[in-house]
């Protein structure tokens, strides 16, 4: 599966950040509003790839990295975390983790949500 094929198709923006010199596999995932789907009022944030740089998003950042046991799949802002929202999941297949970012930004998502509530709470619902 070519996971950058997949996800553009659904209009996602990805940018391969994959390391070649180490055979490991790391992909940034973003949304942009115009797209529809998942989004949270008051959270914005800056993403961009190799061909375009800082475009405003109002739903997380999330990435897909290929690990020893498979592929994950996270998003993380606070430090140390986890916070609301942060997670890693590990998925055994490609398809398993393509899955799991659409429903995320298309779908139901726990996660999302988490942070979709903790935002709203942050920013009275604005």
């Amino acid at each position: 599966m070519n996971i950058i094929k997949v996800l553009t198709e659904k209009k996602l923006t990805v940018w391969d950040f994959s390391s070649k010199e180490k055979g490991i596999e790391h992909y940034i995932v973003s949304k942009k509003d115009e797209v529809g789907g998942n989004i949270i009022n008051g959270f914005k944030r800056v993403s961009r790839t190799k061909t375009e740089k800082n475009f405003e998003v109002s739903s997380p950042v999330t990435h897909i990295k290929q690990v020893e046991d498979g592929w994950m799949f996270t998003h993380w802002e606070f430090c140390p975390g986890p916070g609301p929202g942060d997670f890693e999941v590990v998925f055994q297949t490609i398809e398993e983790v393509v899955e799991d970012v659409l429903k995320y930004y298309f779908g139901q998502h726990e996660e999302f949500e988490k942070k979709k509530n903790y935002i709203t709470e942050q920013t009275n619902g604005e």
